[in-house]
């Protein structure tokens, strides 16, 4: 039998739109999301049985229409220990007229960023909300990257409450880490040092930072560009060519062992582009590809819970199968399975949003 059916996707979508007719046509959109593994409006729509939807009009009135970043906002884990951002470049070489398409970091390349917000849950990732920019969309809002970044840091403030925000290395630079630490926004953020940071000690006086492999550190009370006091971690595990510096407003061993837990879960972002073709993204109007990319992450969540599940229900605490992703086993692996497997899979994937059964979060964002 079929795990990802309409009925079973519809248990998750119930939770998160209020309207049962919205419920209803997300099941379905999320259905073909995960049967042609693209977010093409047009394959999505040949993908979704023609008894349940109209073709690919009907999806594009549901995009207009719904509320769809307000129900991904609903995968929020209230009970996560941090919160993950991730940018992603994607590629639109033949959008010389989209409006939201600019260059990307190679100067070249026609595309967009996608920064997309995430909670860590049981060694994976759920994403709950999501920007998009572009060099040209900076341009055109008399913006800059900087900007960009803060208001979107800004839009998830009050959901991030007292957990940190753990961000990659292309966000260690000295005056976004100024204006987190006045907003009351805790960071965890990989130090780049390809570009030669500066620190200074509570003296005044330079502070190298240095580190032999196989050795770690921890350092307090340092001025990261003379602009922003921080505290500093560093660990050189053998096996690597580099070591790995943290820079944080937090005590700098509870930051390292933060960062550590988040590049365990960053394989699990791959997915949207190698099993759900991300990169596809292909819509002329920015509502509508805001609308695919908020579908397309609930598709993500709710296809890693059921392959999660999957897991743990057919193949069990077999070692070999813990190389895959929740997704891939979902998506890739032919499992027989039967009716009663299914109901365990449902109910064991639903257990992973318990959050989903209480009252919904709030949608201020």
């Amino acid at each position: 039998m079929t795990i990802t059916n309409l009925k079973t996707l519809y248990k998750f979508t119930s939770s998160l739109f209020d309207r049962e007719d919205q419920a209803k046509k997300a099941a379905m959109i999320i259905l073909g999301i995960l049967k042609a593994r693209s977010p093409r409006i047009t394959e999505v729509a040949r993908a979704i049985p023609k008894a349940f939807f109209a073709g690919h009009k009907m999806i594009y009135r549901f995009l207009k229409r719904a509320p769809l970043k307000e129900a991904l906002l609903r995968l929020f884990h209230e009970d996560a220990p941090f919160v993950i951002c991730d940018p992603t470049e994607i590629p639109r070489p033949q959008a010389r007229r989209t409006p939201y398409v600019g260059t990307l970091k190679d100067g070249k390349t026609k595309g967009f960023q996608l920064l997309v917000f995430s909670s860590p849950y049981k060694g994976r990732a759920i994403p709950f909300w999501f920007v998009v920019f572009s060099s040209r969309t900076i341009s055109q809002e008399e913006s800059s990257r900087n900007l960009v970044h803060l208001k979107a840091f800004l839009q998830v403030k009050d959901l991030l409450g007292e957990r940190p925000l753990v961000l990659d290395r292309e966000f260690s630079y000295g005056r976004l880490l100024s204006q987190l630490k006045g907003a009351g926004i805790h960071f965890v953020v990989r130090l780049n040092t390809a570009r030669h940071p500066s620190f200074t000690d509570k003296e005044g006086q330079k502070r190298r930072l240095s580190l032999a492999c196989g050795e770690r550190v921890f350092l307090e009370g340092l001025r990261y560009k003379g602009e922003v006091e921080v505290n500093v971690a560093g660990v050189w595990e053998k096996g690597h060519s580099e070591p790995l510096w943290v820079i944080t407003d937090l005590s700098p061993q509870e930051a390292l062992s933060i960062y550590r837990k988040r590049m365990a879960i960053e394989e699990s972002f791959r997915d949207l582009k190698t099993l759900l073709s991300l990169e596809k993204l292909m819509n002329k109007a920015r509502e509508y590809l805001e609308g695919m990319v908020a579908l397309m992450l609930m598709a993500y969540g709710i296809g890693l819970a059921l392959g999660e599940a999957v897991r743990e229900t057919v193949f069990g605490g077999s070692r070999s199968y813990r190389l895959y992703s929740g997704l891939f086993v979902l998506l890739r692996l032919k499992v027989k399975v039967s009716y009663e497997d299914i109901r365990k899979i449902v109910e064991q994937s639903l257990s992973l949003f318990p959050w989903l059964a209480l009252s919904p979060v709030s949608t201020h964002v």
